[in-house]
């Protein structure tokens, strides 16, 4: 496995441990996904909403809906398609290794 290259401009995902209402809208997006865990983008444009003290959640939407939808494919957030739309959330993926080794075969 190659060492991740953090020089290139790629950096993790920061998840905001508060809500700042003068961060740009991704910072907002990820911390309203952390807090409710697993979430479509309307609920989070919801969440977003209800912080900011926002009554048009349809713009919110739209944009929120971009946004995850990019930070996904940019494989920063997980999601899962439900049929009704994706849910995203920020859990890290782990999956037990069920291979064997043979101590035989160790040199």
């Amino acid at each position: 496995m190659a060492k991740m290259d953090f020089d290139n401009g790629i950096k993790p995902l920061h998840v905001p441990a508060t809500f700042d209402r003068d961060a740009d809208i991704e910072e907002q997006a990820v911390y309203a996904l952390a807090y409710l865990g697993r979430a479509t983008a309307p609920q989070v444009a919801a969440k977003l909403a209800e912080l900011n003290s926002k009554e048009d959640v349809e713009e919110l939407e739209v944009i929120v809906a971009k946004l995850l939808n990019k930070l996904y494919d940019q494989g920063f957030i997980n999601g899962v398609d439900t049929g009704k739309g994706m849910q995203y959330n920020l859990d890290k993926e782990v999956v037990a290794h069920t291979g064997k080794v043979d101590p035989k075969d160790i040199h």
